[in-house]
């Protein structure tokens, strides 16, 4: 366990900037190719590097355009991380100011990821919404 917590904090800065530049790239694609989309808090200030909460304008139930993305094998979560699972909106989100008729999706990143899924994310997301 010891060496295993040494070799995650030896590649932590490295991993970080591996997993911020998959997320940005995220994020720029997502601006490219849907105009109503909106972004959840301060997703390029003061935020975690990991994850990405955007709002989609659908007419799709936030349920089932998880469940699209799951068949399409993409894991997404809806709502904030604070209400996962609950049927009602998120109070976290209605802070933020999510517009009406839109509906939130949360992305995960890990060093694990890369720009090839992060294409293939958003050519099914241009399926689905």
């Amino acid at each position: 366990m010891g060496r295993a917590l040494e070799q995650a904090i030896e590649l932590l800065e490295e991993r970080r900037t591996q997993i911020e530049n998959v997320r940005n790239y995220f994020i720029k694609k997502l601006k490219e190719n849907f105009a109503d989309i909106h972004f959840n808090g301060d997703y390029m200030g003061d935020y975690l590097f990991t994850v990405l909460n955007v709002s989609f304008k659908t007419e799709t139930a936030v349920n089932m355009l998880l469940f699209k993305l799951d068949l399409k094998e993409i894991s997404a979560s809806g709502g904030s991380a604070c209400n996962s699972g609950a049927v009602k909106s998120s109070r976290v989100l209605s802070k933020l100011n999510v517009p009406e008729g839109y509906h939130s999706v949360r992305f995960s990143f890990s060093h694990h990821n890369n720009i090839e899924e992060v294409d293939y994310t958003i050519s099914k997301l241009l399926e689905i919404i």
